[in-house]
């Protein structure tokens, strides 16, 4: 740490690593077993890798045959740079192990995979990846903590990463039994209240009596250490939009560290996406005010409870039935021939809002959008697949049904963008019969692939601005989306992005199929088609 900035000095790997034809060494990926673990220390501090930097070894503390640790979420460096990392393995090897400094030299830290110890408690004792595991976990001072997530067997609602989670909760653990001492949180619904969290990612340190923790909402969140109740937020909620300022953390926070600096005795939190943002934390030296009480757990209690429970449960499908064009639609940007079909309203904000409308014949499913945007019609991107991270944009998403289902043949998202001073339409296609050309869209956080983007030559588009926003129209050939003539009901989302006021990138999505304000994440998670999550569209 110098007095206002930081350098990289060591980096530990979860997975493995080879040797290289210069002697020197390079990591791979868990899923390449080479036999050997492998950390790097910056000895000489010129930022790079130099052979006799690295400490190797094919006799580590973590049993050989493990898949490794996860080094991304629930990776964490303690005051003294010790590392703890939680192993994602569903068998007994599990848990959180320690990698101690081993020494430290020219005033770096050097660590050897030899030392590596295990300290979440007994193995197999619930700190694993699966359904009632810890997806990332720590230690620290004797206690252990892991993000109990669950999964999302009731299909409660929830947003984000986490909709896919019964639970979005910390869990502290006793090391000795691996049982639970306190839950801390819970999944959000919607947006985020006081004690909720979109989706806990790893642990962000502790100080004092204050437990700080990511959500990956671009969030981190501080709890009491003693009990899990919740003290307070830091940074700005993205998900609500708000106008960037130096409180907003742009894309998800996988990752971020409340330390106190060694030298000047102030608390500071390293923030990480999009780049390394630095705060000061106050409020720390505040000490807990704890409160006791007592309450009554009664069989009507539970009863009420379990109903409230079942009724979030309920997830009602949205549909919405799409007349036949009364005569030729004009492609034209004006909207007066769709005045009489049924409206998609798509809220976010009072400026930031969509009314869609549909209408069909034999060729085409028309389209047609009134936007109230205050950066109109912006995308600064350049390639056709990235358009919905590069600004805004409207889509729709089709498919031969609504539900829980893998996508495949049929469904199709067909997006409408400007790009380089053009109107284009991209279809973006999971599965083709033939002609396949996979595209892979990647982030620290996995890949999605899917077979076939393309830029449709025979989408005939028209917008036209207001003093508001945008008014798009749209004719898209029934035989781009998979409408045959027999074709009578089908899986059925349309969704709006909305621009930062430069047009550089996406801010905020809204859909009418699932029903409300998006998340903007990476690549792979909005490159998603998700048909579980549409509505159903019927032709009248």
């Amino acid at each position: 740490l110098n007095e206002e900035s930081f350098r990289h000095v060591a980096a530990v790997w979860g997975g493995w690593v080879e040797r290289t034809e210069d002697g020197n060494y390079r990591p791979v990926l868990h899923t390449k077993n080479t036999g050997l673990k492998g950390t790097w220390s910056d000895l000489n501090g010129d930022g790079k890798t130099q052979p006799e930097e690295w400490q190797v070894t094919d006799q580590p503390a973590y049993p050989i045959q493990g898949s490794g640790p996860q080094q991304g979420w629930g990776a964490y460096f303690d005051e003294n740079f010790n590392l703890y990392m939680h192993d994602w393995s569903d068998n007994e090897i599990g848990g959180v192990w320690q990698i101690p400094v081993s020494e430290w030299k020219n005033g770096v830290p050097v660590y050897r995979w030899e030392e590596a110890k295990h300290v979440g408690g007994p193995r197999g004792h619930g700190l694993q990846h699966g359904a009632s595991g810890a997806r990332t976990a720590f230690a620290y001072q004797g206690m252990v903590f892991g993000f109990n997530g669950g999964y999302n067997a009731a299909g409660l609602p929830g947003v984000g990463h986490g909709h896919d989670w019964e639970f979005a909760q910390i869990t502290r653990y006793d090391p000795a039994t691996g049982k639970p001492v306190w839950h801390a949180s819970e999944r959000a619904p919607g947006f985020a209240a006081p004690g909720q969290m979109y989706c806990p990612t790893g642990p962000t340190g502790v100080i004092g009596d204050y437990l700080f923790w990511n959500d990956e909402n671009s969030l981190v969140h501080a709890w009491d250490i003693q009990h899990g109740l919740y003290v307070d937020t830091l940074l700005e909620d993205v998900s609500r939009n708000p106008q960037p300022s130096p409180y907003t953390v742009w894309v998800e926070l996988f990752n971020s560290r409340v330390f106190r600096h060694p030298k000047d005795g102030k608390v500071y939190l390293m923030a990480a996406s999009d780049a390394i943002h630095i705060y000061e934390v106050l409020g720390t030296e505040q000490p807990l005010v704890r409160f006791s009480g007592e309450f009554e757990l009664t069989e009507a209690g539970l009863a009420a409870a379990r109903q409230r429970v079942a009724a979030q449960t309920v997830q009602a499908q949205r549909e919405t039935t799409i007349p036949r064009a009364p005569g030729k639609v004009q492609i034209d940007g004006d909207l007066e021939e769709f005045a009489q079909a049924p409206s998609l309203e798509l809220l976010f904000t009072e400026q930031e809002s969509a009314t869609a409308r549909l209408l069909y014949d034999h060729e085409n499913l028309y389209l047609a959008v009134d936007v109230r945007d205050p950066s109109p019609w912006l995308n600064a991107g350049d390639t056709p697949s990235t358009l919905f991270k590069t600004g805004d944009e409207v889509s729709l998403w089709v498919g031969p049904s609504a539900g829980k289902r893998p996508p495949g043949l049929g469904d199709v998202r067909i997006l409408l963008a400007p790009m380089q001073g053009q109107n284009v339409a991209v279809a973006f296609r999971p599965k083709v019969a033939q002609g396949a050309r996979p595209v892979s869209f990647r982030s620290p956080s996995g890949e999605l692939w899917l077979d076939k983007v393309e830029v449709l030559a025979n989408v005939t588009l028209a917008l036209q601005k207001t003093p508001t926003g945008y008014r798009l129209e749209a004719a898209i050939p029934r035989s781009e989306i998979g409408l045959g003539p027999n074709t009578t009901q089908f899986g059925l989302d349309l969704s709006v992005n909305f621009s930062d006021a430069a047009g550089q990138r996406n801010t905020a999505r809204i859909h009418w199929g699932r029903g409300g304000a998006a998340l903007v994440y990476d690549l792979p998670t909005e490159a998603r088609l998700e048909p579980e999550r549409w509505g159903v569209g019927r032709l009248k």
